[in-house]
């Protein structure tokens, strides 16, 4: 199983500067890659590989340009596989046509896959290239090292992203006949609420230092583009927006790593946002953007993967919200404001995010009653109508409509 390590790295100024070479020299490749393989496609319908992009930087780039001699060519072949595999996510239509790397907008990073060295005592880390940098070891690694990633960000700041394979397998999930099923309802008021009771704040961090991020932006909206002071302003802004990413991420971190492991869980539910439509209600984007769903659900994975736990994604068109998790009553009227209601079959008082906790878990236990047939759902009032309400695990609702289309088809023929 392989982990990541990340550390500070505290390089002098001329390590920085053969950093800030090598990361040049990797982006000018890359932008010639891309433009090699995008001609080659459009004049003779050519498609090349890694390897034939690295036999390119090879013969043809570095005879061309010998400063390209100045980075390492391991780094250089990363970026020949880094842009295969965008044109492969391209063409299995999981992302966009690869664009062209910035000087000033683009991540400043550029990897070393073999003769990294990670000295713990010493508290060090060997750069090919660049040598011996200082570091902070707050975390004593484990296994083979297999790749290190030095990224460069806007602040100054410098980081080695050092990957190990300590050469255990993942443990595989264990539902036990008795399982702990939590759910968990992500949402604005509350960073998270559980179907245990246990609610984590949200910590609402741009907010805080929004004032502060306002003032330095004006600053830099009166100052001449390009000059000393300019620059000062600009790293300042760089370090605050690093700042308010750091502490959202060890709020996540905290709070993910309670939910897996404290809480001796075997099954966390959780669902399936659709945080781009979300994003488009123009009064609570911005709040959106700082809860960071989506990195909530990405540790919530590879956590639950490490800890031998299993993770339930609900349907995204399943009303959580809405339903009675007493009952199973169906509340059509409820509102976003309306935080907290009454079902009008048992009479009972709920706080809509609690209740959509509980919902997630009674969504989870039918799913393993489904998938396994180990765990039994509790049974329910006859009104409870959530058995028909959405409850697929597996299957998309996209997968079910061409389904749908292609067995009525031949009748429409």
């Amino acid at each position: 199983m392989q982990k990541a390590y990340r550390y500070r790295l505290y390089p002098t100024a001329e390590q920085t500067q053969m950093m800030t070479r090598i990361i040049g020299c990797c982006r000018f490749t890359y932008n010639r890659l891309l433009e090699y393989c995008s001609k080659s496609y459009k004049r003779r319908g050519e498609s090349h590989t890694s390897f034939d992009l690295n036999n390119f930087i090879c013969h043809t780039l570095k005879k061309a340009y010998p400063w390209l001699s100045d980075a390492p060519a391991q780094s250089l072949q990363c970026v020949s596989a880094d842009l295969s595999n965008a044109f492969k996510a391209f063409f299995r239509k999981n992302a966009d046509y690869p664009k062209y790397k910035s000087k000033h907008r683009s991540r400043k990073s550029f990897r070393i896959p073999q003769r990294g060295k990670v000295d713990v005592e010493g508290s060090r880390i060997y750069v090919q290239g660049v040598g011996w940098v200082d570091a902070v070891i707050h975390r004593k690694p484990f296994g083979k090292l297999k790749n290190i990633t030095v990224t460069v960000n806007p602040s100054g700041t410098v980081y080695a992203s050092c990957l190990f394979d300590n050469g255990n397998e993942a443990p595989s999930p264990v539902v036990p006949d008795n399982p702990k099923v939590i759910g968990v309802d992500l949402n604005l008021e509350r960073l998270a609420v559980c179907s245990d009771g246990n609610d984590y704040e949200n910590p609402r961090t741009l907010k805080q230092y929004e004032k502060k991020l306002k003032h330095l932006q004006r600053l830099l909206s009166k100052k001449k583009k390009g000059s000393n002071n300019w620059r000062k302003i600009k790293k300042e802004i760089a370090a605050l927006h690093e700042k308010i990413t750091d502490i959202r991420k060890d709020a996540i971190h905290k709070m993910t790593k309670q939910i897996v492991c404290d809480s001796q869980t075997d099954v966390i539910v959780i669902e399936d946002l659709n945080v781009s439509g979300m994003m488009k209600n123009g009064k609570l984007a911005k709040h959106i953007t700082d809860a960071s769903f989506y990195e909530v659900r990405r540790q919530l994975e590879y956590k639950c993967l490490w800890y031998g736990k299993s993770l339930i994604i609900a349907d995204r068109f399943f009303a959580s919200s809405r339903i009675c998790n007493n009952c199973g009553w169906h509340n059509d009227g409820l509102t976003l404001g309306d935080r907290k209601w009454e079902c009008s079959v048992c009479h009972t008082r709920h706080d809509r995010d609690r209740n959509a906790a509980l919902n997630l878990r009674s969504f989870g236990l039918k799913a393993l009653a489904r998938d396994t047939g180990e765990v039994k759902p509790p049974e329910k009032p006859s009104v409870d109508d959530r058995t028909a309400m959405c409850l697929r695990s597996m299957v998309s609702v996209n997968e079910e409509k061409d389904l749908r289309y292609s067995q009525e088809a031949p009748k429409l023929a």
